[in-house]
């Protein structure tokens, strides 16, 4: 979700499925986004589809990312 978005707050409260077209530079914004879906109370199953473009720089960005994810899992794991 785009930096206007996240400033607004955005709320949905109907959603099952969410299509993230922007990727993020930082996995915690990303995983704050797909947090931000589920609402309390929801009795639905959320889909998130995160869509990258091939051959561009959000395919190295992915690439950075993977490394990024696996040492904020090895944090979190830690705690």
């Amino acid at each position: 979700l785009g930096d206007v978005y996240k400033r607004q707050g955005l709320t949905l409260t109907i959603a099952s499925t969410v299509y993230i077209l922007e990727p993020c530079t930082s996995i915690i914004d990303e995983i704050q986004a797909m947090n931000r879906i589920y609402r309390i109370g929801q009795t639905k199953c959320i889909r998130v589809v995160i869509l990258y473009a091939i051959k561009t720089c959000e395919e190295r960005l992915l690439k950075l990312r993977q490394k990024h994810k696996i040492l904020y899992e090895l944090f979190v794991n830690e705690r």
